[in-house]
């Protein structure tokens, strides 16, 4: 499946050596400074889905849904994979987005879309463009209608 790659810009605010999965927002972007999963500050209009001091081998999992979307997956420094549903009739896509970090720098970005009321788009994404994948050493995941 081709996931489309979209600036690093659009995710930051994430976590440094672990996840910080946050959902909402204005856009993707966040104004916070980066974060640490023992020291979650989102920006206030973002939610907190769930935060992680795990090690590389634990995945984490989310179920969260906001206005117009719907996600549900895990991820790891290896793997993410869920799927995103567009739950409103409003024009608009709803999206998942992953930033991928590697020794404190966004690396690698995602962008998942669901496009149309009731749509379901599935994934599986990994850090590193196809044949060139890495482990991470932290993600950020967030998800909203663009």
């Amino acid at each position: 499946m081709r996931i489309a790659k979209f600036p690093a810009a659009l995710l930051v605010g994430a976590s440094v050596g672990g996840a910080v999965l946050t959902a909402g927002g204005a856009a993707f972007a966040s104004q916070t400074t980066p974060q640490t999963p023992q020291t979650p500050r989102p920006a206030a209009t973002d939610t907190v889905v769930a935060a992680s001091t795990h090690a590389a081998k634990k995945t984490d999992h989310w179920n969260a849904s906001g206005k117009g979307w719907r996600t549900k997956g895990s991820i790891n420094y290896k793997l993410a994979t869920g799927w995103v549903k567009d739950t409103k009739k409003d024009g608009k896509c709803a999206a998942v987005g992953i930033a991928w970090w590697k020794n404190g720098v966004v690396k690698d970005t995602d962008i998942i879309k669901a496009c149309g009321v009731g749509k379901v788009k599935k994934f599986r994404a990994r850090p590193g463009d196809h044949g060139h994948y890495w482990t991470s050493t932290g993600y950020n995941v967030k998800a909203k209608a663009l």
